[in-house]
């Protein structure tokens, strides 16, 4: 029997026998029809209790290892592990899936949880961050994910009490989570003093924010918000895996086999211990518990799931069990009754009843069981154990027979003889030893021939033969019972084998695929009777085959379950069952075997055991009914769309070629032509490999495809017009049913479909993202919403869409072979159909049919006509009445490479691959006029010059030259073999022929005599073009080696000709692609692409090409100079072959090679053209001529935002830090009581009257300074004007024009680049800001934008972008509802969000450039501008797609791309753009129409429109003048405006930020000020002042006000009033200053500078009292003696100098501090004056006596000085400030407070934090307070230790913060926050 077929009968899964116990946690519920889900292996169960009966989800590949249930307890998500494994949403009642999820983890699914309502599902990995994950499971999309923790996460859950929070746990740590926008973010719990930090392994969450978990110790934690609140010690004597929430409480489970049930309030209620129970052992561990009403239900670690009812607790009812923990491998069936015998590592055998489904006995052994048999009677058990000996005992009650140990390897394989006499007993020691039962198991004989391990055996039913097989894949036979080897064939002829277990051997051949030699089968069981046999492999799959089965690769059926190996199979001894047994998961499975004859009743089964087929396509079976080929399909099949480029590969093939472009821009490029080309006409339909790609429009227009261009066709009026949004091959079209809309599908590397409305020729929708190399079949469901598609790829990936929102719903892997149709079924909307099919005859004659029965490939019914689309590129319409019309005609499959136009008519006539040579009209009818079968396809042809006369090229190296109008033959020659390439009449009478071949030779022929009359020689490769000079005499000839020659007619003589000649030689014609003139056509990317032809106008100033590209492109002529600018046409798909004007240039023509269509192109003149926009593109390079230069611009091109979490130190340090130093013991160590004076106090206090406070937390109220200097629009008004928001560091700050009060907004963790203000009345208020961030990972240190409500300071939302380094724009749409980002990744992205939501709709890489704005239309939700460096693009959002297009400056003289800078809106699709040389574009749509020239005198940085009345606001750089000013007002048009001026007595204004309220506008400017102007009467009023560029390293209070003073970089000294909230004065100094210093009466000021010069001011004057420079590096700190007497200077030159100031203005110095180790930070004068600290930047802190300089190294007289102040950063008071993470970024700053008891810093990652002082333990305690960006310079307290300043490096600012001294913290949370954003600097000692 050579059947191959599968079996006809089948398994279907009956029982398992397990539960997962191992490894997994809280997989086990009641579902709400009482019964009880949980998994085993790869399968889902759910068991009945009632009925005793078992259902299972067998919708995994793998082990199953979580299981959540949802809220309505029906439906259940499982997650399982593998390479990419996905999450299961299946219904329990049916065991059907709801939902997959797929395509986000790696590894495995550790946990899952839903939430309250059941619509979300959250996820963690078992990757290496533990990603989380958030699915809207109904619709398998991924909301949020986030990496989840570097260790392994054990439990998480939803919240149920409050919605969007989550927690989790696991190894040492639990996190809390909100979830808002698309971002997750995590606060770490703190443990606090409260109780140890461990590892949390369950949780379970409470009203009130009350958590509850259980420890690793036994111990529940309990937390309140983030902390730990208390612990309930011991609840359980080890570990709690388990615990379950219900509404009468919680049930806990613990490895001490206890459950504990407790009250709401977590208070016991009764403790069940399952060891004590009847059913109870030693060891005994729980899992899993669920608690419903009076049920619980436990699970425990050796598979066992019990069930206590709750009145009667001591007696828990055992449910299932299962072999624990071990391999399992031992199976076998008892010979006369349904049991099934087992033995696992775990030592235990068990014998399990097949009918009852039950556990009926079990027996621990002393050692791994690893093989058993029963005996033919059924009284004996043998089993083989792991350490080479056996066990027999009696089946009946268990005992003990006999007990041998013989070898020293593991039994693997024991079988007693059909007649009962012998044990035959294989071990891994490569012997097999035979027993002789009635002898008390003698051994009697032993047979050894293997040379390896013995894994089968065989007896034959006569009891006298035995065969093996081994680990080799031998089979040997014996003669039993001697054991002798037996190698006579014959001899073996005639055995019957009485059971068949063995792998190898003839009759299972078929069991091993055809060409594998592995050894992965585990275990074959043959049923004789039915003919069948069953397999178990290492793959988890139970096969069942026809026995005998002797061909390899025999088909099967296959089923899953298992997860990893099975082990060992075997049928029941009555074959109603086959029992299989799963290694790894120690399952044990038991299948009902369904006979053929039985199947037609089981169909009515229950549905989940729908019969997975095998791999029934895989094996070539030899069957008859293969039905016969159809050529045509099979070629259809062959065809590949793969390209090596795809256009997606365009841009980055041009950046590589950058270098190349670098060294040949020093020449000037010419421009590109002024005139155009438009697409016109084209011939041709997609035939030859699509299919139904031909319908009738609602207008009763014609729509098809061809190339890369869907046509839409008028019959009536013969035009066509033309949809181009692809840019490669269309394959696919179908029509929405009301035959509006149209979708087509294209090649690409991530092809896209796009939907378009067949009226406007508009985009509708772009989807994209999930076929790679393209898109083979699409169509629409019966409502018109969905779209179904096809890919190419090799899985032909089937996508279901909702077109509209462009979302994907669902997607499968189709088939291997190709999908030709997809159809979805308009009654089902959710079933689709796909079909590959044949084709019919058509047999009409009509017009001019190529063939009498062309194949059909697509039929349209409609408007009384029936529509046909044949494989030969014709469109034929039929008419009810039968008269058949022509439509469209092109070229069938082939290239098209001949192509040539009439010298006076308005014909072409091309030649093609398709055997067929055919002449078209070009004037209006538009048709195909004849056409001539030929012997061979053709590769050119040319008109002679009168027209008469058609030359012909073909491809076996023959030409013909034809009458041109009947196309009969004139005369034909054949001189060469090869390819004829290129065919040419001499210009004048058309005397020679020049004919052309790849046989690198140029023939000559007179066409009168018909002679060969010359050969053009020394070609070294195939000749590519050809050209005549006007007078006859001279060809120019181009080679595929880009050799360009010329040859001397009609002889052929070679002449070398230079240059600079060919210039001047008038050629008839020019279609040559080399040469100076001509050398600008080749592209950057040349070595990938190649220009196939060229053409030149009749006039000589255009030159067409075209390129393997599918691109045509139109240069200036001559095109000189290196990569030439161009414009720029896509309509061919692959390569252009060919391209010619027509006589009189009114049209181009070209032919594509494998489209095959014929293109025409009307022509248009620079003068007259029409308002329609023209399609094409400007040249790949942006314009060398620079966009223009501002240093301003220049700067916020190339900034680099520094990253907190990455930052560095800002002062060159060096040497070891403080924390790190070792200390020396003091000289005397002091003895514990000391006699020696009381300590002195470290720093002398100024407050001596009040009580002493620590201060307990600092609330931020001040934030002086706007972040001006490097963004832009980032000021609005609110509230009509009441309020102004505007950003500076990380800080939003909303500011009350009124009060001048400040409140903020301090959620984000880095520097915020941008801000917008929602304009729509819904969203008041609302706000978004963008901040900088590191990599795009999606943690909390990612970029991110946050959208909140300015007034409550709510965060809304905040999504987590992939802009890597930061966001530099955002804009809300018309609707306030969609969010637009732009990123400074190096594509520099553009994305659009729904923010409400956190989904990303759409992303796409915006420009190579910077872009600075990108804002929507404020009537639009989908379109958009973006403007940058030389940029300016119009976007439309389409679906989920972005399709943009590049501003044209083509319609103005001379106009050239700049660098734009801001935008701005006007009615009727106006679009004005500010330019970096002041003048002001407008755009009507996306060309430009006119230039505002010198709208500023600088550049335009903002615009603001007005939405009320539609004024336009526009602020630049500009020197204030009479007439001129930065900030304009202008009317709608960008015609008139009103000028003002900024009184800030700067020299240049230069505006950041412009916006308009009500009569008034507000301006940022780029010194840090905000100005308020008034419309009417151009008054200013600053609002707020800052240093412009920082860093501020200056600061100095008051000794006895709320004043104080910054000194910065900017060469500024400023006075700042806290009360007031204002800067009270400023001092420019012309140079950087340094440091600034107040006397001890305040009536002077010290200030130092970064040139080494220092200055004294009087306070009340502000005049100089003296100066002096005696250094030439930065002065870093000075100080006054608290005496006045002195003052102290520390520079850069590691030197301190003393001033004497008693001595006068003069400044001398009196001496100065030797041996300072490095640069001097800060300075602290003693309270008596006469010792000054110094630290350094070595981190080495020195005190020095004054003022004599000397050092003072004594030790003991240093720990008693009294000081003055304290900033240092070192020393051992302070080395508690040094934090565990500085490896590169430094402590700066420090100031311990006037009362001494507190100490403040600032450091390289912008934190303050509060310390007590001293703090001499490292590590201290402390709190922390953000909101500087990176880098804080400076700190200090104001007098009275009334407020904390503080100035920020980069951010140029001062802070003030007001102290608490005790009561409540009222910034509380804020150390807690800081805790969430700091994760990464696990600063938690």
């Amino acid at each position: 029997m050579a059947d191959r077929s599968a079996p006809s009968c089948h398994l279907r899964l009956e029982w398992v026998y397990g539960y997962r116990g191992h490894q997994c946690r809280n997989n086990l519920y009641y579902t709400a029809a009482k019964e009880i889900v949980y998994f085993v292996a790869g399968v889902g169960v759910v068991y009945s209790p009632r009925e005793h009966r078992q259902k299972f989800y067998l919708g995994h590949q793998d082990d199953i290892i979580s299981l959540a249930l949802h809220p309505e307890r029906v439906l259940v998500a499982t997650g399982q592990v593998g390479k990419e494994p996905y999450i299961c949403v299946w219904d329990s009642y049916t065991v059907q899936t709801v939902s997959v999820l797929k395509d986000v983890h790696t590894h495995g699914i550790a946990c899952l949880a839903f939430d309250l309502d059941g619509q979300r599902l959250v996820s963690v990995g078992l990757d290496s961050k533990n990603t989380v994950c958030v699915w809207d499971w109904r619709k398998g999309k991924l909301l949020s994910m986030a990496p989840g923790h570097t260790d392994r996460i054990f439990d998480i859950s939803w919240d149920l009490y409050q919605p969007n929070k989550l927690v989790s746990c696991g190894v040492k740590h639990i996190k809390f989570w909100s979830l808002c926008g698309n971002s997750l973010t995590p606060k770490r719990g703190v443990f606090g003093k409260t109780g140890d930090l461990q590892t949390i392994l369950c949780l379970a969450c409470a009203r009130d924010e009350v958590t509850y978990s259980g420890a690793l110790n036994g111990d529940i934690y309990v937390w309140k918000g983030i902390n730990l609140v208390r612990t309930i010690q011991g609840a359980h004597a080890a570990g709690i895996f388990s615990m379950n929430a219900c509404e009468e409480g919680f049930a806990t489970g613990g490895r001490d086999g206890c459950v504990r049930l407790w009250d709401l309030n977590f208070k016991p209620i009764t403790v069940i211990d399952l060891r004590e129970t009847d059913q109870g052992y030693k060891g005994l561990s729980v899992r899993s518990v669920c608690w419903r009403g009076d049920h619980i239900l436990v699970g425990t670690q050796d598979s066992e799931i019990f069930e206590i009812v709750v009145h009667e607790r001591n007696k828990p009812f055992l449910i299932m069990q299962g072999h624990c923990e071990g391999e399992l491998w031992a199976l076998a069936v008892h010979p006369t009754k349904p049991l099934a015998m087992t033995g696992s590592d775990d030592r235990s055998v068990r014998i399990w009843s097949l009918i009852d489904h039950a556990l009926i006995a079990r027996c621990n052994m002393e050692e791994p069981i690893r093989c058993a048999a029963v005996s033919t009677d059924g009284i004996h058990l043998a089993l083989g154990m792991k350490d080479g000996s056996f066990t027999v005992l009696r089946v009946r009650d268990m005992t003990e027979v006999v007990h041998i140990k013989d070898r020293k390897e593991a039994i693997h394989e024991l079988k007693y003889s059909p007649d009962g006499n012998f044990l035959a007993v294989g071990s891994n020691d490569s012997s097999v030893d035979i027993y002789g039962v009635l002898q008390r198991y003698k051994k009697v004989g032993e047979c050894i021939g293997s040379l390896s391990f013995i894994t089968h055996m065989d007896w034959s039913s006569d009891s006298k033969y035995l065969q093996t097989n081994d680990g080799n894949g031998k089979r040997l036979f014996y003669r039993m019972p001697s054991g002798k080897e037996v190698t006579n064939k014959e001899e073996l002829k005639g055995i019957q084998w009485a059971s068949w277990t063995c792998v190898s051997g003839l009759e299972v051949n078929g069991i091993w695929p055809k060409y594998s030699d592995i050894n992965d089968i585990n275990s074959v069981d043959a049923n004789f009777i039915g003919q069948v046999m069953v397999t178990a492999d290492d793959y988890g799959i139970v096969k069942l085959f026809r026995y005998p089965c002797l061909r390899k690769g025999a088909k099967f059926k296959k089923y899953l379950g298992h997860s990893a190996h099975v082990t060992n199979v075997r049928w029941s001894h009555d074959h109603q069952w086959v029992v299989s047994i799963g290694g790894a998961d120690h399952s044990v499975f038991q299948w009902k075997f369904v006979p053929d004859r039985k199947l037609k009743d089981s169909l009515h089964i229950a549905p989940q055991e729908s019969l997975v087929d095998s791999n029934s396509d895989e094996s070539d079976s030899d069957q008859s009914d293969v039905p016969e080929l159809d050529s045509e399909i099979e070629q259809e099949t062959q065809i590949t769309y793969r390209r090596q480029v795809y256009k997606e590969d365009l841009p980055q093939l041009k950046e590589q070629c950058k270098e190349k472009r670098k060294s040949a821009a020093s020449k000037r490029r010419e421009r590109a032509p002024g005139n155009s080309i438009r697409l016109h006409f084209v011939h041709g339909y997609r035939g030859y490999d699509c299919r139904s790609n031909l319908f009738y429009t609602q207008t009763g227009e014609i729509v098809y495809h061809v190339a890369a261009v869907g046509v839409v066709y008028n019959r009536q009026q013969n035009t066509q017009r033309f949809y181009l949004g692809h840019d490669d091959d269309i394959l696919c079209l179908a029509i929405h049913p009301l035959k509006d809309y149209v979708a087509t599908g294209q090649v690409g590397r991530d092809s896209s479909i796009h939907i378009w409305d067949t009226e406007t020729i508009k985009p509708l929708s772009v989807l994209k993202g999930y076929h790679q190399y393209g898109v083979c079949a699409v169509d629409f469901s019966a409502d018109g919403k969905r779209l179904a598609s096809v890919g190419i790829d090799d899985n032909h990936t089937i996508v279901l869409w909702d077109w509209k929102k462009g979302e994907k719903l669902s997607a499968v892997r189709g088939s291997k072979d190709k999908i030709f149709v997809v159809k979805i079924n308009p009654y089902l909307p959710d079933k689709l159909i796909t079909v590959g099919i044949k084709h019919m005859k058509f047999w009409r004659r009509a017009g001019l049919l190529l063939e009498d029965n062309p194949s059909i490939r697509a039929i349209s019914l409609g408007h009384g006509h029936i529509l046909v689309g044949t494989k030969n590129g014709e469109i034929l319409e039929v008419d009810k009445s039968g008269p058949i019309t022509l439509l469209v005609q092109g070229h069938m499959e082939g290239e098209v490479w001949g192509l040539a136009t009439h010298p006076h008519l308005p014909i072409c006539a091309t030649v093609s691959d398709d055997k067929t040579l055919r002449i078209w009209d070009l004037s209006p009818s538009h048709c195909m006029l004849a056409v001539r079968k030929l012997k061979k396809g053709g590769r050119c042809c040319c008109f002679s010059p009168d027209g008469k006369a058609l030359a012909v090229g073909l491809n076996d190296g023959s030409f013909l030259i034809v009458n041109a109008d009947t196309l009969e033959d004139l005369v034909s020659f054949q001189h060469r073999k090869d390819v004829i390439s290129e065919i040419r009449f001499s210009p004048g009478a058309g005397k020679y022929l020049a004919v052309a071949s790849c046989d690198n030779f140029v023939d000559i022929y007179n066409v009168m005599s018909s002679k060969r009359v010359g050969i053009c020689k020394g070609a070294s490769s195939y000749i590519t073009h050809m050209d005549w000079d006007i007078r006859g005499k001279l060809l120019q000839v181009n080679t595929g080696a880009k050799e360009q020659l010329f040859f001397e007619a009609p002889r052929g003589k070679k002449q070398t000709i230079p240059s600079l000649e060919v210039e001047k030689i008038g050629w008839a014609s020019w279609t040559s692609v080399l040469g100076s003139c001509c050398e600008g056509i080749w592209p950057i990317i040349g070595e990938v692409t190649d220009v196939t032809a060229s053409c030149l106008t009749s006039d000589s100033k255009v030159l067409a090409t075209g390129d393997d590209f599918g691109f045509v492109k139109l240069f200036r002529y001559p095109a000189k100079g290196k990569f030439g600018k161009f414009k720029r046409y896509v309509a061919h798909s692959t390569h252009v072959t060919n391209v010619r004007w027509t006589y009189d240039d009114s049209l181009l023509v070209t032919v594509g090679g494998a489209d095959t269509s014929l293109m025409l192109w009307t022509y248009e003149m620079e003068g007259h053209r029409d308002s329609r926009q023209c399609d094409s593109e400007e040249s790949d390079l942006d314009s060398e001529e620079d966009g223009g230069y501002d240093s301003d611009v220049t700067r916020e091109n190339e900034i680099n935002y520094t990253i907190k979490a990455l930052s560095t130190n800002i002062r060159p340090m060096f040497g070891i830090k403080p924390h790190l130093q070792q200390k020396e013991p003091t000289l005397d160590e002091r003895p514990p009581v000391s006699r020696a004076l009381p300590q002195p106090e470290k720093l002398q206090t100024n407050n001596v009257g009040k009580k002493k406070r620590p201060i307990e937390d600092l609330i931020l109220e001040l934030v002086f300074g706007y972040r001006g200097k490097d963004c832009r629009n980032n000021v609005h008004y609110l509230n009509d004007g009441a309020d102004v928001i505007y950003h500076t560091a990380s800080v939003g700050i909303l500011y009350n024009v009124a009060t001048g009060s400040q409140s903020f907004y301090q959620e984000h963790n880095d520097d915020i680049l941008c801000l917008t203000v929602n304009q729509h009345p819904k969203f008041t208020n609302i706000v978004a800001t963008g901040q900088v961030g590191d990599s795009a990972d999606m943690s909390a240190t990612a970029p991110s934008i946050h959208v909140w409500d300015a007034m409550n300071k709510q965060t809304l939302s905040v999504l987590r972008c992939y802009h890597s380094k930061g966001v530099c724009s955002v804009s809300f749409s018309a609707t306030g509802k969609l969010l637009l980002s732009v990123g400074l990744d190096p594509e520099h992205t553009i994305t659009i969000w729904k923010w409400q939501e956190g989904a990303k709709i759409a992303s796409r890489a915006g420009h190579n450039q910077r872009i600075f704005v990108a804002e929507f239309r404020p009537d639009s939700d989908t379109q958009f501008v973006s403007v940058g460096v030389k940029h300016v693009r119009f976007w439309t959002l389409a679906g989920r797609a972005l399709l943009s297009k590049k501003g044209l400056l083509s319609s103005i003289e001379d106009a050239r791309m700049q660098t734009m800078l801001s935008v701005a809106f006007g009615a009727n699709n106006l679009t004005f753009t500010g330019t970096i040389s002041g003048d002001v574009c407008v755009w009507k749509d996306h060309v430009l129409i006119r230039i505002v020239a010198k709208a500023h005198n600088g550049p335009v940085f903002t615009m603001y429109t007005t939405l009320r009345d539609g004024l336009i606001v526009t602020g630049g750089k500009e020197r204030p003048s009479k007439e001129g000013g930065a900030v304009k007002l202008w009317d709608q048009e960008l015609k008139r405006c009103r000028a003002f001026r900024l009184e800030t007595g700067q020299l240049t204004d230069c505006v950041r930020s412009v916006c308009r309220g009500k009569g008034k506008i507000l301006v940022g400017t780029r010194n840090a000020e905000i100005i308020e102007v008034g419309e009417k009467n151009a008054a200013c009023n600053i609002l707020i002042n800052g240093h412009m560029d920082g860093p501020i390293w200056g600061l100095a209070t008051h000794p006895s006000r709320d004043f104080f003073l910054s000194a910065a970089e900017d060469g500024t000294v400023r006075l700042w009033d806290i009360a007031e909230k204002k800067m009270l004065n400023k001092v420019s100094l012309g140079h950087a200053a340094r440091t600034v210093c107040y006397s001890p009466e305040g009536d002077m000021v010290a200030i130092g500078m970064k040139n080494g010069e220092f200055i004294i001011l009087l306070v009340t004057s502000l005049k100089i009292w003296g100066k002096k420079r005696d250094r030439r590096s930065a002065i870093q700190d000075i100080r006054f003696s608290p005496d006045s007497r002195y003052l102290a200077v520390g520079s850069s030159e590691n030197a301190v100098d003393f001033y004497d100031l008693t001595l006068g203005p003069t400044l001398n110095r009196v001496s100065y501090c030797k041996d300072i180790p490095s640069f001097v930070i800060q300075m602290d004068f003693s309270a008596d004056s006469s010792y000054l600290q110094v630290s350094t930047g070595s981190y080495k802190r020195q005190v020095y006596e004054v003022p004599s300089g000397k050092q003072l190294v004594d030790q003991a007289v240093i720990d008693r000085i009294t000081w003055a102040t304290w900033t240092s950063v070192l020393g051992d008071e302070v080395i508690g400030i040094w934090s565990r993470h500085a490896e590169k970024a430094d402590v700066n700053c420090a100031c311990v407070s006037h009362s001494g008891i507190n100490l403040v810093t600032g450091d390289d990652f912008g934190m303050v934090k509060l310390f007590d002082f001293p703090c001499p333990e490292k590590f201290a305690k402390h709190k922390r307070f953000l909101g500087h960006s990176a880098h804080l310079t400076n700190i200090r307290f104001t007098s009275g230790d009334r407020y904390v300043v503080s100035a920020g490096g980069d951010d140029c600012r001062c802070v003030s913060l007001p102290l608490v001294s005790q009561g409540p913290a009222v910034r509380g949370d804020s150390a807690e926050q800081c805790k969430a954003q700091l994760q990464r600097l696990h600063l938690f000692d």
